[in-house]
């Protein structure tokens, strides 16, 4: 006699597609009740169409999140840069992209969260680029703002590094002290939990979403960041779930009309520029370095872009570290 495996009876199929049904319609109900007001398009095109001016200068260009940097950038033509936040020990807001130190610094080395503002301002940042740079500082975000003001540079903020209260707590400070920036200073972030926090506090802030579908994986030169595997398999993993939650659901929980992909993911086409323009979202792109690319975004998607290198100088591709 053969076995014959139960059938499931209609009612049991009809209770579970309802549970299903109904798991699915708390989920848009709890989506819709968190989502942050849609960020006015008409504001971040105004924004862009600075920036559209000439190329963004990633980290402000060289050497990397420094005031003499700004100034480089924009006699090469820049329209504007892209610096990274992060805090000193004793809290002041700093520009510096490491965690550390050590690879920018001459003449010092250690954790920025461990050194107080003084111990920062001490370190020369600028001679491992060349000794027309030495006297460099690490800068505080006031004296970044003043000169991206006196140079008319438009300013892409990245959220990098401190606690969530001291980066609400400068963001506060910094527009109602300078509210003439609302226009000129984009808040940007890989991490949306931040973004969504500054603007809950404040939704009229400019935001843009960055994303790269392997972000925690690998380096943008195809470097596992993680040797352990299971550390390595589970940033995959992570890295699937944003960039998928980025194109259903995310964006419009943030209210975001900016984002910031990596140019490979729209290269290889991961990211579809068409779709987030039906959607009112514009792009900004990152990091792009060769010439072939520079007119690839400039004259074929019309795409604003951040790079290492302002000036066109015919140089082949070099591949960036993140």
């Amino acid at each position: 006699m053969e076995y014959q495996a139960p059938m499931m009876s209609l009612s049991v199929f009809v209770g579970v597609i309802s549970i299903l049904v109904g798991i699915w319609a708390a989920i848009i109900f709890l989506l819709r009740l968190y989502r942050l007001p849609k960020f006015p398009k008409s504001r971040v095109d105004a924004f862009l169409q600075k920036a559209w001016r000439g190329p963004v200068a990633h980290r402000g260009g060289v050497p990397e999140n420094t005031l003499g940097a700004f100034r480089v950038s924009k006699s090469q033509g820049a329209s504007g840069v892209e610096v990274d936040l992060t805090f000193s020990k004793d809290g002041h807001p700093v520009l510096l992209h490491d965690a550390t130190v050590d690879r920018t610094a001459s003449n010092g080395s250690g954790r920025v969260a461990d050194l107080t503002l003084k111990q920062l301002r001490e370190l020369d940042v600028g001679i491992k680029y060349g000794s027309e740079f030495a006297g460099e500082r690490i800068p505080t975000l006031n004296g970044a703002l003043d000169v991206c003001e006196e140079l008319d540079l438009v300013l892409f903020l990245e959220l990098k590094g401190g606690s969530t209260d001291n980066v609400l707590r400068t963001i506060k400070e910094m527009f109602l002290e300078r509210p003439h920036l609302a226009d000129r200073v984009c808040l940007v972030s890989f991490w949306p939990w931040m973004l969504y926090k500054v603007r809950r506090m404040d939704p009229k802030i400019m935001c843009g979403f960055t994303i790269r579908r392997e972000e925690l994986q690998y380096t943008t030169s195809g470097e596992p960041k993680n040797q352990e595997l299971w550390k390595h398999i589970l940033a995959g993993l992570v890295d699937r779930a944003v960039f998928w939650s980025t194109h259903t659901w995310l964006w419009e929980v943030l209210g975001i009309s900016l984002l910031l992909p990596y140019k490979g993911d729209i290269l290889e086409k991961r990211i579809d520029p068409d779709l987030w323009y039906g959607r009112g979202v514009r792009l900004v792109t990152w990091t792009v370095n060769s010439d072939d690319e520079k007119t690839h975004f400039e004259n074929v998607l019309r795409m604003p872009y951040m790079t290492d290198y302002v000036r066109r100088q015919g140089q082949r591709y070099q591949a960036d570290t993140v």
